[in-house]
């Protein structure tokens, strides 16, 4: 199988369950080793006012 068909293949494998809505689902595995709720990126960094990307 040539390179580019593999990347392809690779790629195929990753993408079709995302379509079909297969990693929207949530758990309490955060809370359930940390004992606090997970949180979004963006509730994580709003109250770090220093905090800087790049």
């Amino acid at each position: 199988m040539a390179t580019g068909n593999l990347v392809a293949v690779a790629a195929g494998g990753l993408i079709r369950p995302h379509q079909g809505n297969r990693y929207d689902g949530a758990s309490d595995d955060v809370e359930r080793v940390t004992g606090v709720p997970a949180q979004t990126v963006e509730a994580f960094v709003a109250p770090r006012g220093d905090f800087r990307s790049g």
